[in-house]
């Protein structure tokens, strides 16, 4: 999970960078600030591939995306897309981390929505979905 503030330097650039960082895994969620308010259609287009690209599910532009660039991440991700903003609460599922490193950290709070149980489905075509991220494969 990647959270910006507003993010000036790039918003595929820090995509870009947290898979350097994790190259084996997926960008769950890349939430905040985009800094693309300006940006033409054709733009935020090629940025939406390239989020594809670095295989991000869920997205959630707020603040400085613009409304151009929330509307073209709705119709794109779909039920991936989660409203955000000022004052909207985001619950996120807890890690499992229970080892306690330091006071606050998520060992010590546990914190997080519950696992599902049974935490995947088999579809019976061939698909499985994830029943707490709500990702199909």
């Amino acid at each position: 999970m990647v959270i910006t503030g507003c993010a000036h330097p790039g918003i595929v650039k820090i995509a870009e960078r947290a898979r350097q960082i994790l190259p084996d895994r997926d960008l769950h969620l890349l939430m905040g600030g985009f800094h693309l308010g300006s940006s033409s259609e054709h733009t935020l287009k090629s940025i939406i591939e390239q989020f594809r690209y670095f295989k991000v599910q869920k997205v959630a532009p707020s603040h400085c995306s613009g409304d151009r660039c929330r509307y073209l991440f709705k119709k794109e991700y779909k039920e991936n897309y989660i409203e955000s903003g000022a004052g909207r609460v985001i619950e996120l599922p807890r890690t499992g981390q229970t080892d306690r490193h330091a006071t606050g950290d998520d060992g010590d709070l546990e914190k997080g929505v519950a696992w599902p149980t049974p935490r995947f489905m088999d579809n019976g075509n061939g698909t499985i979905t994830d029943n707490l991220t709500g990702l199909m494969w």
